[in-house]
């Protein structure tokens, strides 16, 4: 009787230490889960702000462009003003030649 007691002692101890060492199993795969899940927030994260980069980027390029063209722009009407205000002048200083022609 005793011997089957030993036995049954046994055989309740591997089944415990099975148990724990599935138990340890467990909570390994459940840190290696959480660990990849972590992970995978992290590369969304990443992935998000990859794309606001790209956008703020791509955002201030245009901005740049519009800038430069608005310059160009600007400056093309400031020498237009003053090529007409010299063709204006130099009208002005032909017509006055003339007038004086006729005077004399």
């Amino acid at each position: 009787m005793e011997d089957y007691i030993n036995v049954l002692e046994d055989i309740l101890n591997v089944i415990m230490k099975e148990m724990s060492e599935m138990e340890e199993n467990g909570n390994r795969l459940s840190e290696i889960e959480k660990l990849r899940e972590i992970e995978e927030y992290r590369n969304v994260l990443e992935d998000g702000l990859d794309d606001l980069l790209l956008n703020a980027i791509i955002e201030f390029e245009k901005t740049q462009e519009c800038k430069k063209k608005e310059f160009k722009e600007e400056c093309q009407k400031e020498e237009n003003k003053r090529e007409n205000k010299k063709r204006k002048e130099d009208d002005d200083d032909r017509k006055n030649k003339k007038i004086k022609k006729k005077k004399l």
